[in-house]
Formats: C-alpha cells, structure tokens, sequence
C-alpha cells in the first residue's frame, strides 16, 4: 500500500521525522477494506458495515464484533461515536509524533575539529590550509554563500577563529594571514 492512498493532506499531522494521517491506527487489525473503501479504523469500518449491504461471512463477524465492542444500539448516536473514535486516534498519533520527535532531538552528533592556518586574505575570498593535508579551502566572504568565519569565543588573544563551511553568514573582517582557524564540520 501505498502512503499516499492513506493520508488526506487536509487531516495529517506533521512531526520532524514521521508523517502519520490521524485516522490511521496502527493497532487495527480488522477488515482491510470494503467495496473498494479502504478501512483504517474502526469509525472506518463502522461507517462502512452499519450501512452496508450483503456482507461476506467476514464482514458480518467483523460487524457485529464492531456492534458489541462499542455497546450500539438503535438509540447509539453513531456520528458522535464516529467523532469520539477518531478524535481518540488523532490524540494518540499527536502523542506518538511528539514522542518520536523528543526522542530524536537527543541523538548525539559527532563533530569534527579541524585545525587550519589562513594563508590569505582578501576582499573576495579568505583560504585556509589544512598543515596535515594540505588541502586548501577558499570560503568566499559573500554572506549568501555557505561559509562562516567568526571570532573564537574562548580565545581571549582574538587570533582563533571557528569555521562553519555549512551555514551561510558574514566573515569576520579581523581575520588575516597566519592566523589559526578551527573547522567544525558534523560527521556523517
């Protein structure tokens, strides 16, 4: 099954990392469909089978467990059940996103530091060289561009700087050649 068959755009709950529609329940476990209507619940399949017509030997079970399960009666006001099931669904996969949300906020993430020298710098561009390696990186000083310089907050001389290759922003106007930048970059 496909995820677009199961989420109305209008109803579905969003979450940094899960997109649940509210009226899907996880937990059901009865009729899959009928007619061609897909049921993902139960106020699904009691719209369905309270109404209906000529039911299999499967659908007339699932129905009068549905009939038991929720005490209905001909006096059961069924478009508030309906409303009250779903409204229950809908808190639940709030509460499920929410959850998986916080749990994933506090995943560590490895970053690594990468001692550079600048070797120049000027009104376009400022490049620095990594001793090790000696790759060189140009980070322009275009502020729409990725690459941040700033001043090293823990350095009280001022001659330290930390490098950001990924967010976009303004380079320090301080820094010059033989000064020593810090390259953090998230290890993927």
């Amino acid at each position: 099954m496909k995820i677009n068959e199961i989420i109305r755009e209008s109803e579905m709950i969003r979450g940094k990392y899960a997109k649940r529609a509210v009226d899907y329940d996880p937990n059901y476990k009865g009729l899959q469909n009928y007619k061609g209507k897909l049921l993902m619940n139960d106020a699904d399949a009691i719209e369905a089978l309270l109404y209906g017509r000529s039911f299999s030997q499967e659908e007339d079970a699932f129905r009068d467990l549905l009939i038991r399960k929720y005490k209905i009666t001909k006096e059961t006001d069924i478009g508030a059940l309906v409303t009250k099931i779903r409204s229950e669904l809908e808190q639940r996969n709030k509460k499920y996103v929410a959850d998986f949300d916080s749990s994933q906020a506090d995943e560590d993430i490895t970053v690594i530091e990468q001692e550079m020298d600048v070797i120049s710098a000027d009104d376009q561009q400022v490049t620095v060289k990594d001793q090790k390696t000696g790759i060189e990186t140009k980070i322009p000083r275009d502020p729409n561009k990725p690459g941040i310089i700033q001043k090293d907050p823990k350095d009280p001389t001022g001659k330290k700087f930390i490098i950001d290759p990924s967010s976009k922003g303004e380079v320090d106007n301080e820094i010059k050649p033989g000064a020593k930048a810090m390259m953090k970059m998230p290890m993927v």
